[in-house]
């Protein structure tokens, strides 16, 4: 039941995703969505320097560093 070769093949992550120009997701509501549910579960609420932190967190998750040339 326990495959012991399981264990050495690691899939991939979903995330960091290409950085595109703009994406229409990224957006208030999704961060503000974010930051509530830190509240609800028990989390400070966010100052103004949380916030920004918090998005530039969010977007370095999300998207992979946009290649310079």
């Amino acid at each position: 039941m326990n495959d012991p070769t399981a264990a050495a093949v690691t899939p991939s992550g979903a995330y960091p995703l290409p950085a595109p120009v703009d994406d229409p997701r990224f957006t208030h509501g999704l961060f503000s969505d974010i930051a509530e549910t830190l509240q609800q579960h028990g989390f400070p609420y966010l100052t103004s320097r949380d916030r920004v932190n918090l998005m530039i967190a969010l977007h370095q998750f999300i998207y992979a560093p946009q290649e310079t040339s």
